[in-house]
């Protein structure tokens, strides 16, 4: 082995066979840019940014049957399946990924019709807690309540994300939730966790600050719910990679509520769904677009991209739910018809419409220009009228980023959970560039 400071090189070359080097340099980069695989017919055109020059050869790779096997031997370090090189542990990961949510999939679909008549007994309830926003100026795409199809949606699936940008009312959609699933089932059991302690508590936090009209034991039942850490919730083990709870020592709880899901990596997901028992349903809550995970796989935005359109349904699903959105304007249209057979098909919901700010906004501009890459499109807004409350800093003012360094500061080191999110929300509120 050559001595070098290149982690990945050192890597690659403590196997022997040098043919696996430029496969396994790239694969450990990759993984630390946040891929779990790459596909080998990319590996010639990757060459330059490792050490090895000469032409690789697929062939051989597939050879090395002591470092390189198929999906059904699990013993070598390296997993080639579809085409692409995963690291096994990965590999592991992702296949359980799959299977546990075919397996929640399949069950779904036993309770199905129960569950669809258990909603339909609550349907003044939940008509009544309809979304409030003018739809004059709306897009097509904002004008339809996606908080109630969400709300519908999440309580029929074992398994549901809810996702949509900021001030787009993910935690007001799981608090309407929540007022049905206590209708439903006083006796629930619901478990609020997300991947930082300040998250889960801002979780329930914005929960008992919600203004919509709970009764007196919703809002009791909310009020008892103690956020944690994934960590806390699985059961952390001292010196360990493993949880207390697990496949063969499931959660007991009827619901677990994930909130920033966005950053949750592959590892802890699997292990999450590995934990949950044949009665427990989990939701995701996040942002699709943000906080992606420190480790490898970005979960939430992956399992978002496995759907060609976000928000399409089936006619008949369509028409079921639109009993449940009393205006006309606001139920699914045809644009949103579609009768795909994607697995998560009617399990991942975006929220379209922002309470936050307007989407034909200059904010709104800039966010959708920012997350859709489109630099020629916020070029067209830097100095436009349009844009009169949005700041752009070209001479890279120090005050500027040192005002909020020092806001964001406060709210790092408080100390009291509650006082730093009261801080966080005051520099969201006080910051405007």
């Amino acid at each position: 082995m050559n001595i070098t400071d290149d982690i990945h090189r050192q890597f690659a070359e403590y196997f022997e066979e040098p043919a696996i080097w430029p496969f396994a340099y790239i694969l450990s980069q990759k993984l630390t840019e946040g891929n779990i695989c790459i596909s080998v017919d990319d590996v010639p055109a990757n060459l330059a940014s490792t050490p090895y020059s000469n032409p690789v050869n697929v062939k051989e790779l597939v050879s090395l049957k002591h470092l390189v096997s198929k999906q059904d031997v699990l013993k070598t370090p390296f997993i080639l399946h579809n085409n692409r090189l995963y690291f096994q542990r990965y590999f592991k990961y992702e296949t359980s990924i799959i299977n546990k949510l075919k397996d929640l999939m399949a069950a779904e679909k036993t309770v199905l019709a129960s569950r669809m008549s258990q909603l339909e007994s609550q349907k003044e309830l939940i008509q009544s807690l309809k979304t409030d926003y003018k739809l004059a100026g709306l897009t097509t795409k904002e004008k339809v309540d996606w908080q109630l199809v969400a709300v519908t949606q999440a309580l029929l699936n074992n398994f549901s994300i809810i996702t949509g940008g900021p001030g787009t009312g993910k935690t007001t959609t799981l608090a309407k939730l929540l007022i049905v699933l206590y209708a439903l089932d006083p006796n629930a059991t619901v478990a609020l966790a997300a991947p930082t302690g300040k998250a889960s508590m801002r979780m329930l936090e914005s929960l008992k600050g919600s203004t919509l009209n709970f009764t007196n034991e919703t809002r009791e039942k909310i009020g008892q719910l103690v956020p944690s850490t994934i960590h806390s919730l699985l059961g952390y083990k001292r010196e360990s990679v493993n949880f207390k709870h697990n496949a063969e020592n499931p959660l007991p709880y009827n619901w677990v509520v994930v909130d920033e899901a966005s950053m949750i990596d592959v590892p802890m997901f699997s292990k999450l769904l590995a934990a949950l028992g044949d009665n427990t349903r989990i939701i995701l809550l996040g942002d699709k677009d943000q906080l992606a995970s420190v480790e490898a796989g970005s979960l939430l935005g992956d399992l978002c991209q496995t759907l060609p359109s976000l928000n399409q349904f089936s006619n008949t699903t369509a028409q079921w739910i639109n009993q449940f959105i009393t205006d006309d304007d606001r139920k699914i249209n045809d644009e949103f018809i579609d009768d795909t057979k994607q697995l998560l098909a009617g399990h991942i919901i975006e929220l379209k419409f922002s309470h936050r700010f307007n989407s034909q906004g200059a904010i709104g501009k800039v966010s959708r220009a920012v997350i859709e890459g489109d630099l020629e499109g916020l070029k067209s807004l830097i100095g436009a009228p349009t844009a009169s409350n949005v700041t752009f800093d070209f001479e890279y003012k120090e005050e500027i980023l040192s005002k909020f360094v020092e806001g964001y500061e406060a709210y790092i080191n408080e100390l009291d959970i509650a006082e730093a999110l009261k801080k966080l929300n005051q520099l969201r509120t006080n910051q405007k560039h």
